[in-house]
């Protein structure tokens, strides 16, 4: 499996949004920071290149849902505990902890995971996916985000690096 980052469509100061295709398939769309020529901690684009998709742990982030190993549809940890949460036997499959999706070895950069959110500013130099384009808060935006994130682009990578496939995530700047 092949996740490429397309060249940018939107590019500002700040931001940029591109195009997220799986396998040559266009399914949504990437807000990154801004493209730079030298790396500023939580403020830059990822460098064009090929790189390994693997799952990490994220301490920031990976509490947020719960996930099923089997299935890796994700739940999260408001909707689980209001529908009962350990009481409730539907709900047995879901372990706590989702592993985050991490692009490894992109050299000056550590820790970056493909995530939900918005805007550049809730970024921090990772990548963050979502259905469509929009404006939030007067900035170009990935919207949907979450719910693509849940339930499309998750479960669809993460079910192939479980099984030990190859998937790697292509950035290409144009």
């Amino acid at each position: 499996m092949i996740v490429r980052i397309a060249p940018p469509i939107i590019k500002k100061a700040d931001w940029t949004i591109s195009p997220l295709e799986v396998d040559g398939r266009a399914i949504g769309y990437v807000c990154e920071d801004e493209i730079r020529e030298q790396k500023v901690h939580g403020e830059t684009a990822i460098w064009p290149g090929m790189y390994r998709l693997t799952s990490r742990h994220s301490p920031a982030m990976s509490h947020e849902y719960l996930f099923d190993k089997g299935t890796f549809e994700l739940l999260h940890h408001k909707q689980y505990h209001a529908l009962g949460g350990e009481n409730n036997p539907e709900l047995k499959r879901f372990r706590p902890n989702h592993p985050m999706i991490e692009i490894s070895n992109i050299t000056g950069f550590q820790h970056v995971m493909f995530h939900w959110g918005n805007t550049d500013k809730e970024s921090l130099g990772c990548p963050l996916v979502g259905a469509r384009i929009g404006i939030v808060n007067g900035r170009d935006a990935v919207v949907q985000s979450r719910a693509f994130y849940c339930l499309k682009f998750y479960p669809m990578v993460m079910r192939q690096i479980a099984a030990g496939r190859d998937v790697w995530c292509k950035v290409d700047r144009g």
